[in-house]
């Protein structure tokens, strides 16, 4: 058995062959190639059973001699590509591709790919190229995509998607492995796998249940399977695809771990997805009131107390993202779009855009207003406080002058009196004549001890209007006069 690896990059071309060696994997000669024009002459000449082709090499130029190719001498096809586009997922489905595999990939992936192909090459030893097995094949991708093909009323399908796209892989090894007794076929597509089989719709349905039943049995990861209802008329693959595909959208409100057929008519209703004006006035005011409750209340009402039929999931994805906006705003306005807000903001929005899920959509959204409300209530509080040190350095600056006043700090700090006397209070336990009083107190007792000024000259410095009333505070303050108390200190 021979496989060619064909990939302008020398580290995947090295790479690919060292796993088949690795792992043991039985191919007889591997053939490595970094040209489209090698890559043609080897195929020609080496015939080999499965190829492994870094799709974009191949020019708009060389497709159909790629194509021609590949039907006369080659069994089994791998493509690997950095493009993750529809137009390279329809080159895979031209030629029959096995695998599209998007870069980079990993060993494993790679490895289930080259093992999946071998193993079918084995069970068909006397085929001699692609196309007379996919001759003998019933139904083909093109099935799926293309809306030109009846089949049989026996003919049923199946769409499986798993919640997390990166164990979409694991389900398709599970798949590999798990045995149904009618013939059935395995489509591989971007996010689900679409199954199709030759039995009544009611064995369809069981089948669905029992593999449902192993499938959680030996994976944790949920598993939505949706299944055609097309007892009545012969319907095409496509259609049933079509309609399958439609249906899976319902598990962003209902969730994954059940089987959910496919018709469901007038699923999707129209909503606008933007906030109406008054809902916005509405947001201002409970963010502003930091009301948790009333926001939570909202968000269920809204989001997790729907009927069907169901809004488009993207419609409310967008609704989602203009309430966020309105978060959005609301830190912006109390300066909290930075650091670990910011980041969360970021982490929020791609929870919306991409979570399969809306309750948990919906959960990380309320988690996060809540940090918002938290963080603005903590802002507020230091703001409070940094007011606070504001008025007391004004105090210690200026508490020399002798008609000092509570409206003159409260003005400085653009507060009202009653306001700033109410911080000071709670900040310091004390007045405002208190904490003044205790400043110049404290720089009296300073001059006293520092310097020879007279009592007079030290009154006035300390912010005391005359001599007489200072001794009579300081005293009132220290238990003695301020001439004793400079004897005794010296």
């Amino acid at each position: 058995m021979k496989l060619l690896i064909a990939d302008r990059d020398h580290n995947e071309r090295v790479g690919i062959n060292w796993m088949i060696q690795a792992y043991s994997i039985p191919i007889e000669e591997t053939i490595l190639v970094d040209s489209y024009d090698e890559l043609i002459t080897s195929i020609e000449n080496k015939q080999p059973e499965i190829i492994c082709v870094e799709l974009d090499m191949i020019s708009k130029d060389g497709w159909n001699d790629f194509k021609r190719c590949v039907y006369s001498y080659v069994k089994f096809i791998i493509l690997t590509t950095t493009e993750s586009t529809f137009a390279r997922a329809m080159q895979a489905i031209e030629v029959k591709a096995e695998e599209l595999l998007v870069k980079p990939n990993t060993p494993d992936t790679i490895k289930h790919a080259v093992e999946n192909c071998v193993q079918k090459v084995q069970r068909q030893p006397y085929a001699t190229n692609s196309v007379s097995l996919q001759q003998e094949t019933v139904i083909s991708y093109h099935a799926l995509f293309l809306n030109d093909e009846k089949i049989g009323e026996e003919y049923h399908l199946l769409l499986l998607q798993t919640e997390s796209p990166s164990r979409l892989k694991d389900l398709r090894y599970f798949l590999k492995q798990y045995h149904i007794q009618h013939p059935w076929f395995q489509f591989p597509v971007t996010d689900v796998i679409a199954v199709v089989m030759n039995t009544s719709i009611e064995q369809m349905i069981q089948d669905a249940q029992h593999l449902l039943k192993a499938w959680e049995s030996s994976y944790d990861e949920p598993l939505v399977i949706v299944h055609d209802c097309d007892e009545k008329e012969s319907q095409s693959i496509y259609r049933k695809y079509q309609d399958a595909r439609n249906a899976v959208g319902l598990t962003f409100y209902t969730g994954y771990r059940q089987i959910i057929p496919s018709n469901l008519e007038e699923q999707w209703q129209a909503i606008d997805p933007f906030l109406s004006s008054g809902e916005q006035r509405e947001w201002v005011d409970m963010l502003s009131e930091g009301d948790k409750e009333q926001l939570k209340d909202w968000m269920y009402r809204e989001f997790l107390q729907m009927d069907q039929p169901y809004p488009d999931p993207g419609l409310v994805r967008t609704r989602l993202t203009s309430i966020l906006a309105q978060i959005r705003r609301f830190m912006k306005n109390h300066y909290l779009d930075t650091g670990s807000y910011e980041t969360s903001y970021h982490r929020v929005f791609e929870t919306i855009l991409y979570n399969p899920v809306l309750y948990r959509i919906v959960q990380e959204l309320i988690l996060f207003i809540y940090d918002v409300i938290d963080g603005v209530a903590k802002q507020q509080e230091r703001s409070r406080l940094d007011i606070t040190e504001q008025a007391l350095r004004y105090i210690e600056e200026n508490f020399h002058l002798t008609d000092l006043d509570l409206n003159t700090i409260a003005i400085s700090v653009d507060r009202s009196p009653a306001y700033m006397s109410h911080l000071l209070g709670k900040k310091h336990g004390k007045s405002f004549r208190e904490l003044l009083r205790d400043i110049r107190i404290k720089e009296a007792k300073r001059l006293l001890l520092q310097t020879d000024f007279p009592i007079q000259s030290i009154a006035e410095k300390s912010g005391f209007h005359n001599a007489n009333y200072f001794s009579r505070i300081f005293k009132e303050h220290t238990g003695v006069s301020p001439r004793l108390f400079r004897q005794q200190r010296n």
